[in-house]
């Protein structure tokens, strides 16, 4: 009788998974300052009537603060934070009418899910100019939420693995090797007793989760209140999402503790641990759905799930299947070790023979599996956390660049150990201290692994840190060389609006410099064609010429051309690209782009999985006994078939999905879309846009506040809201509107919230 059946534990994982994420809510990383209203600097002619303030993941407003104080360092009155439920990643305040003068906001906030705490500041005027000296006044996160957060996460990371990792190598190795190979009483007897060895391990590794839990909620409450109390624990653990994401980790915890302590203290059922009786396969399965729901409850509360909505599905998977793998990897080789260790202490060198062979042969090739699992899945986070190679010089890239070392390290020392000692013992059994020593140091270096995983996830994001503090300058340079004459062009402020274009012209190269008599520029909008004209630049000074108040009202890509016009006929030309965002973000790549990148890693993981097992079988073809070719070919076709799925259907997606607008932002468009909103939307979002319409009250959900929704979302994403409307919320579609109507409501909201 097997011990686990195979469609039973792939029908719990595909369970396990989807169940999660299908129901799970948004959650969040580090909530860093966005946007606001009003701006950093900026210098407003009137005191506002409220300030809205956009973080880049969602954030529990009970445990929020937004102070604002003048520059004698008075609070000034506000009306109480404020929360969209159905936007939890904005927060805002009614203010009191300011005076003139220079004003610091003060904001606290703390993530819904994993709790990470966030504090910052910005200034801004009304009436007066600001000083260039003018600074924030409070300091911003620390890099680390605490000293013992990584260290909390390396113990739970060590523990699930352990028990995760334990179990899977009892289902795939040890079944196997009970049920294919003929063994001894003795060697069987030995088997035996090293699973009950390893099952006190499991034991101490829940003990250990146990502990790491409490250890994250005494923490937390540190992090909102220097005095421990227990009113903050009752309201962290039942007000958000990180609390219940905590209670399921703790009960996941508690019950992986239970199950192991009554398996190493029941002296009957421990000698049939991991053995082939009901009791132990109840046993199994137990410890096998607890330990994927931990995991997945850990993906769901860390930086996998703090991406934009339509990527969450995507990177919550990725790192599921991503931690799995280092669970295999990691448990299996504990498991494994002290397997060959009690086997050759109870029956020396002959037991070793009968076991070494395959049980090395199919963790090799688990392994193996583990291993391109856990390369393809860590590109894809990869991409999903750091993005571009400017988030590789944050705290996080840095951190990622040790794991990438020791992991190119931990490969090394399993090929050594896998497929070169391993054939070594074998033929001279002497070598078997050699093996145990090398398999030790890779079980060292991957709990170092972990310790740094640990620590990555305690740290910003690349990609958000990359947007936060390694900002861009808000200047677009050009630079060209043509027929001997050279230019440097730039833009500002390179935003959509009103920008400013400056072109210098160097006189010393050459001569031909002196020939010019106009210079022109065209600005091209690449996604439609508006015939614009070629426009002459004015000439400051010798090789200075400049072209003010250029009106690019539309987000999107543009291509500038630039003439040269010389008195001998000889024009010179230029042509440069560059990209306009209305708005701040995280560095996130795009929907349809990562949808490609992740069906291109499933059809390749999956046919380099294929490759190794034809390989094996046609060079070693004994060891087809040992490995499940036929299920290995059965799971890496679904998983080509499911890429190529992925692939054609981001393909079809992205050439239907509206991408820029393709209506410019004229005083005509804007007047048609405010006789639609007034016509369509007023009534329940109401004349302001608030959310206080006449029929606000009679609709499902309270309407959303626009000018807080609108200034976060991109102009094709506000298409979809309008064309098909938001049925979780009770806003219905506006699929009857024509295409220019929805463009023009679109700038029309634009217009009157930014």
């Amino acid at each position: 009788m097997k011990v686990f059946n195979k469609t039973a534990f792939v029908l719990v994982l595909f369970f396990i998974v989807f169940g999660f994420e299908v129901s799970s809510k948004k959650v969040s990383a580090h909530a860093n300052l966005l946007r606001s209203i009003p701006a950093s600097l900026e210098e407003l002619q009137s005191s506002p009537e409220r300030l809205i303030i956009w973080f880049t993941e969602p954030v529990d407003a009970d445990f929020c603060s937004i102070k604002i104080f003048n520059e004698v360092g008075d609070s000034m009155p506000t009306g109480g934070i404020q929360q969209d439920l159905t936007e939890p990643t904005v927060l805002w305040t009614e203010i009191s009418e300011l005076p003139k003068g220079v004003y610091t906001v003060l904001w606290k906030n703390l993530s819904s899910v994993d709790g990470h705490r966030v504090v910052g500041s910005y200034v801004f005027s009304v009436g007066n100019p600001l000083s260039e000296k003018t600074t924030s006044k409070f300091e911003s996160q620390p890099l680390l939420q605490s000293n013992f957060d990584p260290v909390l996460r390396w113990i739970s990371y060590i523990g699930i693995s352990i028990i995760l990792g334990g179990v899977i190598f009892e289902v795939l190795v040890l079944n196997i090797l009970q049920t294919k190979n003929k063994l001894s009483p003795k060697t069987k007897v030995s088997i035996f007793r090293s699973t009950i060895i390893f099952g006190r391990f499991t034991f101490l590794a829940a003990l250990f989760l146990v502990f790491a839990q409490v250890g994250f909620l005494f923490q937390q409450v540190s992090l909102i209140s220097d005095d421990f109390q227990f009113v903050l624990v009752s309201t962290l653990l039942m007000g958000g999402d990180w609390g219940l994401m905590w209670m399921v980790l703790f009960i996941s915890s508690i019950l992986l503790f239970g199950i192991t302590a009554y398996l190493v203290f029941n002296v009957d059922i421990g000698r049939v641990y991991f053995s082939v009786s009901s009791s132990s396969q109840i046993s199994i399965f137990c410890l096998l759905i607890l330990g994927l729901i931990y995991v997945m409850a850990k993906s769901l509360s860390g930086h996998s799930a703090a991406v934009p909505d339509n990527l969450r599905l995507l990177s919550i998977t990725a790192n599921f299947f991503h931690a799995i793998a280092a669970a295999v990897w990691i448990g299996g080789l504990s498991f494994m070790t002290v397997l060959h260790s009690r086997v050759f202490l109870d029956n020396g060198v002959k037991g070793i023979k009968e076991i070494l062979r395959p049980v090395t042969t199919s963790f090799s090739f688990l392994g193996l599996t583990s291993f391109i699992t856990l390369i393809a899945s860590g590109v894809f986070l990869w991409v999903m956390q750091i993005s571009t190679f400017k988030g590789m010089r944050s705290p996080y890239g840095a951190a990622f660049i040790t794991k990438m070392c020791l992991v190119l390290l931990l490969t090394i020392l399993a090929f050594i150990n896998g497929f070169v000692l391993t054939d070594k013992v074998i033929k001279n059994f002497r070598k078997l201290g050699i093996l145990l020593k090398l398999v030790r140091i890779e079980i060292f270096v991957g709990l170092t692994i972990f310790l740094v995983v640990g620590l990555m996830a305690s740290l910003e994001p690349g990609g958000q840190y990359a947007s936060r503090v390694l900002k861009s300058s808000d200047v677009l340079n050009f630079r060209a060389t043509e027929d001997g004459i050279s230019y440097d062009a730039s833009m500002v402020p390179s935003k959509p609006g009103i920008n400013h274009l400056t072109l210098s012209i160097d006189y010393s190269r050459n001569n031909k410099a002196n020939n010019i008599i106009d210079v022109r520029a065209r600005f091209r909008y690449l996604a439609e064609e508006f015939n614009e004209p070629m426009v002459s630049l004015i000439k400051k000074k010798n090789g200075l010429w400049v072209l003010n108040d250029i009106n690019l009202s539309i987000s999107g890509d543009y291509r500038i051309d630039v003439v040269i016009r010389r008195s001998d006929g000889f024009d010179v030309r230029g042509t440069h690209n560059f990209t306009l965002s209305s708005r701040e973000s995280r560095s996130s790549p795009k929907f349809f782009d990562s949808l490609y990148i992740f069906g291109i890693i499933l059809v390749s993981s999956a046919a380099i999985l294929i490759l190794i097992n034809l390989g094996i079988k046609k060079l070693k073809p004994k060891l087809d006994k040992v490995l499940t070719t036929k299920w290995t070919m059965i799971s890496c076709s679904v998983l080509i078939l499911v890429g190529f799925t992925v692939i054609l259907g981001a393909f079809i997606n992205d050439k239907e999905s509206p991408s820029v607008n393709p209506v410019a932002m004229t005083s005509t468009s804007i007047q048609s879309g405010k006789g639609t909103y007034f016509d369509r939307c007023s009534s329940c979002h109401g004349d302001s846009g608030r959310g206080d319409g006449f029929l606000a009250g009679s609709t499902v959900n309270t309407p959303s506040d626009l000018g807080v929704h609108v200034p976060i979302h991109t102009d094709s994403e506000l298409y979809k809201f309008i064309y098909y409307g938001i049925p979780e919320s009770g806003m219905p579609a506006q699929n009857s509107l024509s295409v220019e109507e929805i463009w023009n409501l679109v700038n029309y909201l634009r217009s009157v919230t930014e």
